[in-house]
């Protein structure tokens, strides 16, 4: 019975994806797209847990906010928050982007409770780390391991720690139901610890997430298959496609 869940929304996907009204986009020079506040990407989710499986959905949504930096200078940044729908849920730290003018996309640090914790060295070095190159053709090896610093009017303290590696595998055909993609296959390992300041007894938060995930450029992540443990030691694997975005794919990607 198990099996059969699992292969059954796996059917639904692909006998969704297999109609010809279906668009096919192709990669073109691999830039990133340029995220703003309100863009979202909406994946159809299968969860199997240790116990029980779920389906539902999973939103990746992008907000503009502006963080005082360890300088206390005003940082505009994007923050990647996550929302679930149905019976799955996915427990991760809340990532805080910044992309440069050619638009590599910046690991600056995370989220928890509205405070910023920053992949910086100190209050006076440079803050973040790339997370994908633009053009996404130039991601060979990602590795970032770094401290994070919690700050408080120029005093800052360890906030705990992230390791970070992206693998270039190469490009595959992904059938998703809202599309068909050229997309790039990239391994992930991915681990954050934040020793909140929210808590009296500085309660310390980990998050694992491990897997696969085939990335288009001018979108994002459009196939996820994740590996994530939890605190509790559940170890769930986690089977996403991508449903529908607001954001517009240039027409020049589409294939005639």
């Amino acid at each position: 019975m198990k099996l059969f869940l699992y292969l059954l929304p796996v059917m639904l996907w692909l006998g969704g994806c297999a109609s010809s009204e279906t668009p096919s986009y192709i990669l073109t020079d691999s830039k990133l797209h340029q995220y703003q506040g309100g863009d979202s990407l909406t994946y159809s989710v299968l969860s199997i847990g240790n116990t029980s499986d779920a389906t539902g959905l999973l939103v990746h949504r992008y907000e503009n906010v502006d963080f005082l930096d360890p300088n206390l200078e005003t940082r505009k940044t994007l923050i990647q928050q996550t929302e679930t729908q149905g019976n799955i849920q996915l427990s991760f730290a809340t990532p805080i982007f910044t992309q440069t003018e050619t638009g590599s996309l910046m690991l600056d640090g995370y989220s928890d409770s509205s405070v910023p914790y920053w992949i910086t060295e100190s209050e006076s070095s440079g803050i973040g780390e790339i997370f994908y190159p633009s053009p996404v053709s130039d991601l060979t090896n990602t590795n970032i391991s770094r401290t994070l610093l919690v700050c408080d009017n120029r005093v800052c303290v360890n906030g705990g720690n992230t390791n970070l590696q992206l693998v270039l595998s190469g490009t595959e055909e992904i059938k998703t139901e809202y599309a068909n993609f050229v997309a790039y296959k990239i391994n992930m390992s991915w681990d954050v610890t934040i020793q909140s300041n929210q808590t009296a007894d500085n309660t310390l938060k980990t998050y694992r997430i491990s897997g696969t995930q085939w990335f288009y450029p001018p979108l994002g992540t459009v196939r996820f298959e994740y590996s994530l443990e939890t605190d509790i030691g559940d170890n769930i694997t986690m089977i996403g496609v991508l449903t529908s975005t607001n954001i517009n794919i240039p027409s020049e990607n589409k294939s005639q």
